[in-house]
């Protein structure tokens, strides 16, 4: 995961999949997964999930911007009806 665009880059598309998860082959560092990562949205808050992805995008990447709960309430607003994983064609 060090340095992965999908850890470093938009902090928006990082949420969508942390909340709700994503499926299908996903190259990091030259290594292709073909997994479920499922979802945490239902059991963390904005605010704990500000802070795990905080967290790892400083342990993962550098000294990026943190996320801030406010960011996670946004798109999880914006995302409220979402039941099913995002699929990676639509995160790109």
């Amino acid at each position: 995961m060090d340095g992965s665009p999908w850890v470093m880059g938009s902090q928006e598309r990082l949420i969508k999949i942390v909340l709700h998860g994503v499926r299908g082959r996903l190259e990091v560092g030259g290594v292709i997964y073909d997994r479920e990562m499922p979802g945490v949205g239902k059991v963390l808050s904005d605010r704990d999930l500000a802070a795990l992805l905080s967290f790892v995008r400083e342990h993962f990447g550098s000294s990026s911007e943190a996320v801030t709960p406010d960011a996670v309430r946004l798109v999880r607003e914006a995302n409220r009806d979402r039941t099913a994983y995002w699929d990676l064609d639509d995160l790109r």
